[in-house]
């Protein structure tokens, strides 16, 4: 991934990554969902100059996501208002 690539998803989903402000960039990288996303994991390493805080998995293998984490009880109150408790901005 480069800057003219355009993020994938999220509260700057279509934006250029180089355009995605860092505090956002650098506030994601440290969410343990991210160990699902090696490349723009990698490029948000790249872009600021340092590693994430995650802690490691056992056996550097994350967990599987909960069944109903997208489609259940988590994402649906997040959906009605288009806004994430968990995000800096």
């Amino acid at each position: 991934m480069n800057d003219n690539d355009r993020m994938p998803w999220g509260k700057h989903k279509g934006t250029r990554l180089g355009n995605v402000p860092t505090r956002y960039l650098g506030w994601l990288l440290d969410q343990h969902f991210m160990a699902f996303f090696d490349e723009l994991s990698r490029y948000i390493e790249n872009r600021l100059g340092r590693k994430s805080n995650r802690k490691p998995y056992v056996n550097n293998k994350p967990p599987l996501p909960p069944s109903d984490w997208v489609t259940g009880e988590f994402y649906d109150p997040l959906a009605n208002d288009g806004t994430c408790p968990f995000d800096p901005d």
